[in-house]
């Protein structure tokens, strides 16, 4: 999990991990559900707070309160929180059953991430400021016409606009569609720097990446290219 920006997918996981260890599956998807509407979209998330809750919505005494929370913070912490169920199309219906608004969450997922760490890393490659800048306007004025997930297309326009930005999408999203962005960036700079220089660019990048600060998304690097 990454701690500077956790993947709620994962946190999902380890949550629902956490609680049925002691809840039954009704009763540890309902409070997924108060999770996702009360805590997911904080920066910060407080186990006790959201053990606290529960102990309001079921009664003092009724759940076992302490071991629920030693249950998730332990889930939350183990290195195999990617083999966890998730518990996602659970949640969505029991929403759809009892009437409930969709989740409105957007996550953080590892696909993105790697993404705009690759781009980023490919942008700071590019020496010339005025090519830089003539391969972004290109690549904005063509990924309108990208057949892609409209919330990803949307986030990865928020993202052009400021590299800081952290693209988050409402569900899952295909490789595929990452794929079209990332050739999309590869045609721009081929465009404007030459295959050959795009090429001994792109090749600086992943070597760069593969010693620091990308070693996690050498998988995904693959799948993106």
């Amino acid at each position: 999990m990454n701690t500077t920006d956790p993947n709620l997918v994962t946190k999902k996981k380890a949550i629902y991990a956490g609680l049925r260890a002691h809840l039954s599956k009704r009763e540890a998807i309902e409070a997924l559900v108060m999770w996702e509407d009360r805590y997911a979209a904080k920066t910060g998330f407080s186990v006790r707070y959201f053990v606290s809750d529960l102990v309001k919505k079921h009664g003092a005494g009724k759940i076992p309160a302490k071991q629920i929370h030693m249950g998730i913070v332990s889930a939350l912490s183990q290195g195999n929180v990617k083999d966890l169920e998730d518990p996602t199309e659970l949640i969505n219906s029991y929403r759809k059953l009892n009437d409930l608004p969709e989740n409105e969450t957007r996550y953080s997922l590892p696909e993105t991430e790697a993404l705009e760490v690759l781009l980023k890393k490919l942008l700071l490659a590019i020496k010339e400021e005025n090519k830089k800048n003539d391969i972004i306007s290109y690549v904005r004025s063509q990924v309108k016409n990208l057949e892609v997930n409209k919330d990803l297309k949307s986030e990865f326009i928020n993202w052009l606009r400021d590299h800081q930005y952290k693209i988050r999408v409402a569900g899952k999203v295909e490789v595929r569609e990452l794929q079209k962005i990332t050739t999309l960036f590869y045609v721009a700079c081929c465009e404007y720097l030459g295959p050959t220089e795009t090429d001994a660019i792109l090749a600086q990048t992943l070597h760069a990446l593969s010693n620091n600060g990308g070693a996690t998304f050498t998988h995904i690097f693959k799948k993106l290219l």
